[in-house]
């Protein structure tokens, strides 16, 4: 008579974040520089931005599989970013472009465990 309320997947909260954060990144990439640039020049240009988010969609894949591997994937690749960006050197660069790599990440393992138990 009374049915059951599905359960709420909590894992859904890092996979949305992960999904809204790479959208932003590839709007961002999406802008050219103008002049006049040959066709090659620009492609090429495209693709080197586009790879960072490349792997974060590929990371967001595992992370549906496996949440565990999918958010040390995502530390990990949050510990890159910022060495390689150098955002650890001004708070703002480290707030919008590290830490919400960090974050996924730690709900992913949070969400993780909580799902498990």
């Amino acid at each position: 008579m009374f049915k059951a309320k599905p359960k709420f997947n909590l894992l859904r909260i890092p996979q949305v974040f992960s999904i809204l954060y790479i959208s932003l990144l590839t709007i961002l990439s999406l802008n050219m520089p103008e002049g006049n640039i040959s066709l090659i020049i620009s492609i090429t240009s495209f693709i080197i931005r586009m790879a960072p988010i490349l792997i974060l969609i590929l990371f967001l894949y595992l992370s549906f599989q496996r949440p565990y591997l999918g958010g040390f994937l995502y530390i990990i690749a949050g510990i890159c970013i910022t060495i390689s960006l150098q955002s650890y050197n001004t708070l703002s660069t480290f707030l919008a472009v590290s830490l919400p790599i960090f974050t996924i990440g730690i709900l992913f393992i949070i969400f993780g465990i909580m799902e498990k138990y």
